[in-house]
């Protein structure tokens, strides 16, 4: 099987469009990190992991508090935000996010 990145990243947009937080979190990263036929994009990646956060999604928390952190791209930098998004993540168990916590914050 042939892989065809436009056509899976079309169905991710649908089912992100359709809240689906898998999906939306899918998105964050493959912007984020240029992947998957993606141009890196930090905006395009903010969006896709917020929506994903606002539904209580502990990676796209953790995700949105280390762009908020470093301030990537055309991100402001939001160290109090980045903190807030951190412990919600860390609230629910995320490994990542209680280190992250106790080590930067």
């Amino acid at each position: 099987i042939e892989k065809d990145f436009l056509k899976a990243n079309g169905w991710f947009v649908k089912a992100a469009l359709r809240n689906h937080i898998q999906s939306q979190h899918i998105l964050g990263s493959l912007y984020q990190h240029g992947e998957g036929g993606m141009k890196q994009d930090y905006n395009k990646a903010y969006k896709w992991y917020f929506k994903a956060a606002i539904q209580g999604h502990a990676d796209s928390q953790c995700e949105l508090s280390n762009l908020l952190y470093h301030g990537y791209g055309n991100i402001q930098q939001d160290k109090v935000k980045a903190r807030e998004w951190c412990i919600a993540a860390g609230k629910q168990g995320h490994a990542k996010a209680q280190k992250v916590l106790n080590k930067y914050f």
